[in-house]
């Protein structure tokens, strides 16, 4: 189970019930049997605004959060009331023209009002599920810089916002990487598999190399969640910045991924029969699903400039540089440093320029930081692999992230050498990469 998940489960176990145990009953003289919240109970009671049945509602639904009330309100007098399951749901009648439900678990069944004559008043389904307006004000309080959509599914809940935008777009990158290696290696053209020919090596390379960055982003995203769950200040803020960044990067280079796994495929790749047309379809969907591109880099410039979450940002990235210890890796860790100190100049700069200036610089800053991000992330995995197994594949993924984003090849020129290409197979197969695969400055062109 997710950390996200974990801290929405959190939230569900802090709402508090109402049992029928804390109800007392009054009967009314000469009118039907009503229920009402005990005086003696230790806690005060919230009560739900009443739900208005009439003329218009003679049928419908109606959401009623397990372990809590709903009162529905009749434009007339009834005679009876009735539900259909008692064992989701309890109803008694409050006065003569409103009526008390109670959620007792997950389900949903039927609530039939009839009046004196026999007559039908009105038949709802009754859905019993949990408190999802509680739930989002929970989750609005524990993530004021997500933004997380709340929805009843079944016998559980959909949560969904920026960062698991950013998780699903992650997925879709690794599974077009997966379809992309799979058809390369199975496919001859011209005397050799499309896995061989160096041009599809370099872009199988990049693409392995961006799905990898973001696999990492999210899922430290998700440990930074944590940590702020227990009530680290540092870590809300850190949220509050790499939420956004990992969403306009994720997202958008979700679709550039996407898209060069459906060029792989070739033809099939466009038809249905494949599974490429629907990842390309809905990498574009995560791209401006809370919020376009644009959009979001403009909050993480918000972010920097008015929540000051630049600053333990580049602390959290420090202190994985500091951590590495391999020499050969050094000079990838200095390129995150440079590109890290130029991100802080121009931000520093912003408050003394015109706001179109500032904004201007909004989405290639996101995009510098999101990359400093990806790499720091990159080199910690890396020296944990290189202590516990002596296996420097990481940190050869880590460098030629770096020399692919942080200094990319001038224009005209491959972005990655023949010597980087030559080792795919074990970037792709997880195979152990030795000491001599790092030689080299990772923002040298040889």
């Amino acid at each position: 189970m997710s950390p996200f998940t974990l801290c929405c489960l959190g939230a569900l176990a802090a709402t508090v019930a109402l049992s029928a145990s804390d109800l007392r009953a009054q009967d009314q003289p000469g009118g039907p049997r009503s229920l009402i919240p005990s005086a003696s109970s230790g806690e005060p009671r919230v009560l739900r605004s009443p739900v208005r049945l009439d003329n218009s509602a003679r049928a419908g639904e109606l959401m009623v959060p397990l372990n809590k009330s709903q009162v529905i309100e009749i434009d007339r007098s009834f005679a009876e009331v009735s539900i259909g399951n008692p064992e989701i749901a309890d109803v008694v009648p409050l006065t003569r023209d409103s009526v008390y439900i109670f959620g007792k678990q997950l389900g949903t069944t039927s609530l039939t009002i009839t009046d004196a004559n026999g007559s039908l008043i009105a038949v709802v389904d009754v859905i019993v599920s949990y408190d999802v307006d509680g739930l989002k004000s929970q989750m609005f309080q524990l993530l004021p810089g997500e933004s997380v959509e709340v929805r009843p599914a079944s016998d559980g809940l959909v949560l969904s916002g920026r960062l698991s935008n950013a998780m699903r777009a992650a997925a879709l990158m690794r599974r077009a990487v997966l379809e992309s290696v799979v058809h390369a290696r199975g496919r001859l053209a011209f005397g050799s598999t499309l896995f061989d020919k160096p041009l599809l090596r370099q872009n199988l390379l990049e693409m392995l190399l961006d799905a990898e960055a973001a696999a990492s982003v999210v899922l430290n995203a998700a440990v930074m969640f944590d940590a702020w769950d227990a009530g680290s200040a540092d870590a809300r803020r850190l949220v509050r910045l790499v939420t956004p960044l990992a969403k306009a990067w994720i997202t958008a280079r979700a679709r550039v991924v996407a898209g060069e796994a459906m060029n792989v495929r070739g033809g099939n790749g466009y038809v249905e029969d494949w599974v490429n047309a629907r990842l390309l379809r809905d990498a574009y969907l995560g791209a401006i699903w809370e919020g376009s591109t644009n959009v979001v880099a403009l909050d993480v410039q918000r972010a920097i400039v008015k929540d000051g979450c630049l600053e333990p940002f580049a602390a959290f990235v420090a202190a994985r540089l500091d951590a590495v210890q391999e020499r050969a890796a050094k000079p990838t860790a200095d390129l995150v440093r440079a590109a890290l100190a130029e991100a802080q100049r121009r931000a520093a700069a912003w408050s003394s320029r015109p706001a179109s200036e500032q904004e201007l610089e909004a989405r290639v800053t996101a995009d510098a930081l999101y990359h400093v991000l990806a790499t720091a992330l990159l080199l910690e995995e890396g020296e944990t692999l290189r202590a516990a197994r002596g296996d420097f594949r990481k940190l050869l993924a880590a460098a030629l992230y770096a020399r692919r984003w942080l200094a990319p090849a001038p224009p005209g020129a491959p972005p990655f050498p023949w010597r980087a290409l030559e080792r795919l197979e074990h970037l792709v197969d997880w195979r152990p990469v030795a000491v001599e695969a790092l030689a080299g400055d990772p923002a040298g062109r040889g």
